[in-house]
């Protein structure tokens, strides 16, 4: 470790199956999913150009995997999803003995762009949980995005698999589901970042003087204090800060900057911190 599959030298290991498996490998080249996370190579349901199946119920699993010398592994991947919501969905699960049983990874609303919504009429892995939206009712992915979860209760095991697993319903089809570069890792000691940013909001009559507020999460193992944070608008010059409280490991602090924001002008903010 760390482990890095990107899929462009094979399948690494992986590989699909399930009732109405419509999984392919390959670029997709579709009317949402149009490209590979990186490269030329990922999974995609529905073949490289068309929707996925009714009442599909199939997944990607991956190798064997042995964390018996990892203490709090961390999975990222990129994903992009196009699908009914709540109807048709996608849901990662972990087994640790060889693949009788399945555990989801994570729980809806966790952060880091994971599961959105629990009500998935489709059973993605048998169950309700998962990534599910489409760009036209405004809750797909909008493209590739990183998502990213602590393998929770898996450190230490000699015997793990992991697997994608897709679900739908008997009606209305659409792209569904693509993966690509998946990352495997120890949780490092230092790890913080912003997880959202809670105001401004949209809304009449803002001023030239309204408050910037953040939620900061610490990833890592290690307590951590004096924190640099920052923020910036429209891509213009950063504002810098810095978090003087102490965030422990598993925690969220919400900081509110000292400088605030001029708005008072009509128009679309883009905030990055």
């Amino acid at each position: 470790y760390p482990y890095f599959e990107d899929f462009e030298t094979g399948k690494g290991g992986w590989d699909s199956a399930g009732t109405n498996n419509s999984w392919a490998f390959g670029t997709p080249a579709k009317a949402i999913i149009n490209s590979a996370g990186s490269g030329v190579n990922s999974w995609v349901t529905g073949g490289l150009v068309g929707p996925y199946n009714n009442n599909e119920n199939s997944f990607v699993s991956g190798p064997c995997f042995d964390f018996s010398t990892l203490v709090n592994p961390i999975i990222e991947l990129l994903i992009w999803w196009n699908s009914e919501f709540s109807w048709d969905g996608t849901v990662l699960q972990s087994s640790i003995d060889s693949g009788a049983t399945w555990q989801n990874v994570g729980a809806f609303g966790d952060p880091n762009n994971w599961y959105t919504d629990n009500t998935i009429n489709g059973l993605p892995g048998g169950q309700l949980e998962g990534w599910t939206g489409r760009d036209a009712t405004g809750d797909g992915s909008g493209g590739w995005v990183l998502a990213r979860h602590a393998l929770t209760g898996l450190g230490g095991q000699s015997d793990v698999r992991l697997r994608i697993a897709f679900g739908s319903d008997g009606s209305i089809v659409d792209d569904g589901f693509a993966f690509d570069d998946v990352a495997i890792f120890e949780t490092p000691d230092d790890d913080v970042g912003v997880i959202a940013i809670d105001a401004p909001n949209s809304g009449c009559a803002l001023t030239t003087t309204e408050s910037v507020t953040v939620r900061v999460y610490n990833f890592g193992l290690a307590p951590q204090d004096t924190i640099p944070v920052s923020y910036r608008t429209n891509a213009g010059a950063p504002v810098n800060e810095t978090i003087l409280d102490t965030l422990n490991p598993g925690d969220t602090l919400i900081y509110t900057f000292t400088t605030t924001a001029n708005l008072s002008a009509v128009g679309t903010y883009i905030f990055d911190a």
